[in-house]
């Protein structure tokens, strides 16, 4: 399985290259706070990978899967469903939330409908 950290993402985003950015947190951690530009689908759901099937287009696009931080382990955990599936190119932010604040990259949130 594929690793990177926080500043090889950060460049890959920035390079606008075609990836799939996939947080798999619960959907509350996910509303707290994720990375922009990632989707939300978490790892304990029983249709992950037909959920991630519907958004990728291709088995061969990147993919990056993230959580919490290195100590979590629902990224590896997605990333080997993944490649079980046949996704070919499934990479995981290991350091997930923890190391991309670190790095001083900036995180989002989002107050879901109806609770303010």
């Amino acid at each position: 399985m594929r690793t990177m950290h926080a500043k090889d993402l950060k460049q890959a985003m920035d390079q606008q290259q075609d990836l799939l950015l996939i947080n798999v947190l619960k959907q509350d951690d996910f509303d707290a706070k994720h990375i922009p530009g990632s989707r939300n689908v978490p790892n304990e759901s029983p249709k992950f990978v037909d959920e991630v099937r519907s958004m990728e287009g291709s088995k061969t696009r990147p993919i990056v899967v993230y959580c919490a931080s290195a100590s979590c382990q629902a990224s590896p955990t997605a990333a080997k469903k993944l490649e079980q599936a046949g996704f070919t190119n499934v990479t995981d932010f290991e350091g997930g939330v923890a190391e991309w604040k670190e790095a001083g990259f900036t995180l989002e949130s989002r107050t879901p409908a109806g609770k303010h």
